[in-house]
């Protein structure tokens, strides 16, 4: 199984969440979440990236907010600096509510519109960039979010890779609530290239989970939200963790995107992480 870890650091030498220390725990990369107001990925990635090591910078960008050209442009630049260690991810968007009045796009689709609008602009953008990318050498590492079934079907029309929500693989449909509130679109991974995004929280034994009543709650970001437990969390022992992951591979998935919730969680999972691959080894 590859790990990867949801929402890196960079420039903090005293956290574990840098990918330097990632790679230390045996992480295969590392996802850099997109927000406006936190500056550019891709350049901190071109100055942090260090070629002694081997860990993947996944960066989350927003289709709507940079074309298929100029991402084919900084994918080519990243090769220079050390080819393969970039990877793609292709999200619809989630707006924070600090994020509203940022304003910066030029054309139909914003970071306000509809998501179904977002979503078919996420499709015609998944159809611009294999035409980009048709070449072998001018290969892309990408992974498009799925969270619904429009994407999905697109994603695996054209071979791409996808990042699924857990609670959404767990259920095995889509629940196209925009389209019809009663819907459950089911699907079929079998030789699709997926990564599972999940909360994972996990403890020696089950008297120790026990204790964790209403545990990972969902930060609030926009005004009007509750707090809730979020969708993707799933209590594991240490056994259990291993069994969930034979699983996965047995279902032909091999990557896993780990998200720490609450904060705290991150002291645990990280270095569980290192002495499960240890181990495995």
């Amino acid at each position: 199984m590859n790990f990867y870890y949801f929402g890196g650091r960079f420039n903090d030498e005293n956290s574990i969440e840098t990918p330097s220390s990632l790679e230390k725990h045996h992480f295969f990369g590392v996802l850099f979440t997109y927000d406006a107001t936190q500056g550019d990925m891709f350049v901190r990635t071109a100055k942090d990236i260090k070629l002694n090591e081997k860990i993947k910078y996944l960066i989350a960008i927003r289709p709507y907010t940079i074309s298929p050209q100029y991402l084919y442009a900084i994918n080519e630049s990243m090769n220079e600096i050390d080819k393969n260690r970039l990877q793609i991810n292709i999200i619809s968007g989630y707006i924070k509510d600090h994020e509203k009045d940022i304003g910066g796009i030029v054309g139909k689709i914003n970071d306000l519109s509809h998501t179904i609008d977002k979503s078919k602009h996420t499709i015609e953008f998944i159809k611009s960039l294999k035409k980009i990318f048709k070449k072998k050498e001018n290969y892309l590492d990408l992974y498009i979010s799925t969270t619904n079934s429009y994407v999905f079907n697109e994603a695996k029309d054209n071979n791409n890779k996808i990042i699924m929500p857990y609670h959404v693989y767990k259920r095995k449909f889509w629940s196209d609530f925009y389209k019809d509130p009663s819907s459950m679109v089911p699907f079929d991974i079998k030789n699709m290239d997926v990564m599972i995004t999940m909360t994972p929280i996990i403890r020696k034994n089950k008297e120790e989970l026990a204790l964790l009543k209403n545990y990972a709650i969902r930060p609030i970001w926009k005004k009007g939200e509750k707090s809730r437990v979020i969708d993707d969390v799933e209590y594991f022992t240490y056994e259990s963790f291993h069994e969930f992951i034979k699983m996965l591979e047995e279902d032909g998935i091999h990557d896993l995107l780990i998200n720490a919730i609450p904060r705290e969680e991150v002291e645990i999972i990280i270095p569980f992480i290192k002495k499960y691959v240890e181990l495995q080894e």
